[in-house]
């Protein structure tokens, strides 16, 4: 996306990291200033950082988002008030979503040494899964009441399609089919 974004003349940046460049390096820079500094608070949190963005600029978004709704709701809305327009990707892989998996299992955290075991892990799914939805549902009307666009791409698909869903976005495409939402359905698809 930095690639596309700069050879149409945009100025990117990594929130709270990099300074907004136009660079044909540019991609190659944020590439290189996350290795830098992949141990900074910046890059491992799971929210984009409290930094301080112009007015009119546009971020795009793209993470889990699993955190509570109530701690997005803060970081995005305090973006939005800003002036900042905003595109969220929330990326699942699609065993996230289903569970599927059976029996004993252990679940470790991947930022902390948190770990826990469920004897008979199919027995948890439906309400999983309907936590999960309701998760989704927040994260949905939180960008909706902001003006926000919110996309969810699963990892089993390729990355050009949220990609492209946000190029149509970013022109004001708004018949695109992934992101305006039909009046009778009340949400937005997702992929």
């Amino acid at each position: 996306m930095a690639e596309l974004l700069v050879r149409a003349g945009e100025r990117i940046a990594l929130i709270g990291l990099t300074q907004p460049m136009a660079s044909r390096r540019a991609a190659s820079r944020i590439a290189g200033s996350l290795a830098t500094h992949e141990n900074d608070a910046a890059v491992q949190s799971s929210l984009p950082p409290p930094a301080r963005l112009s007015r009119f600029s546009s971020a795009l978004l793209f993470g889990d988002f699993l955190d509570p709704p109530s701690a997005i709701a803060e970081r995005f809305n305090a973006m939005a008030e800003g002036g900042v327009v905003g595109h969220v990707v929330q990326i699942l892989d699609p065993a996230e979503e289903t569970l599927a998996y059976h029996g004993r299992i252990e679940f470790r955290s991947p930022e902390t040494s948190e770990r826990w075991v469920a004897d008979r892990v199919e027995t948890l799914r439906p309400a999983y899964q309907r936590k999960l939805a309701e998760h989704r549902a927040s994260l949905e009307e939180i960008t909706r009441r902001i003006g926000w666009s919110f996309l969810v791409h699963h990892t089993d698909r390729p990355a050009a399609e949220p990609l492209l869903a946000l190029i149509m976005r970013l022109q004001g495409m708004a018949s695109d089919y992934r992101w305006k939402p039909d009046a009778a359905l009340g949400s937005g698809a997702t992929s």
